[in-house]
């Protein structure tokens, strides 16, 4: 515990996202990602100048990585998209492709592990572990059609990074 907040045991350290957002995109690239939760991906990558854009079913999550973000980090307004909405559907994007540079996130833990409130399409809601993969199964649908695609010969990766503690 800090001052008055909490953070789980199980939280992402901060070097994790630092790592991935490093080695696999660079500076100006549009990061996603799509379970902000806690925000740990989206200071990250804002600390590093990359453009962002992230979901979250919690509008005080959000609220706090935009401030943490813009008085803590070079990112500017204009480079960071914050959706109050589903990271599954991505329904804001459901007519494009071809759009991120790179997908990083830390899924969701299934039956209540962390709960952030009573919003159905919150993942940590579902109870039943073949639902739950369905959903998933989704999100990652979604995301190949939404990744850049990599080109080994250019040597260029778009990758989908999945972090799970």
């Amino acid at each position: 515990m800090w001052g008055t907040n909490t953070a789980p045991n199980y939280a992402t350290h901060p070097d994790h996202a630092a790592y991935f957002i490093n080695f696999y995109s660079k500076e100006n690239d549009l990061v996603l990602d799509c379970f902000a939760g806690s925000g740990i991906n989206v200071v990250v990558g804002a600390a590093l100048r990359r453009k962002i854009v992230a979901y979250d079913l919690s509008v005080q999550n959000l609220d706090c990585m935009r401030k943490v973000c813009l008085e803590h980090t070079p990112i500017s307004p204009d480079d960071l998209t914050l959706h109050h909405s589903c990271g599954v559907e991505l329904d804001e994007y459901k007519d494009q492709k071809n759009i991120w540079d790179m997908v990083t996130f830390d899924p969701p833990y299934i039956f209540k592990r962390e709960v952030y409130g009573d919003d159905p399409r919150d993942l940590c809601q579902i109870r039943d572990i073949d639902q739950f993969n369905e959903r998933l199964e989704t999100c990652l649908k979604n995301l190949k059609r939404l990744i850049k695609p990599s080109n080994w010969e250019k040597r260029e990766f778009h990758p989908i990074v999945i972090k799970v503690g």
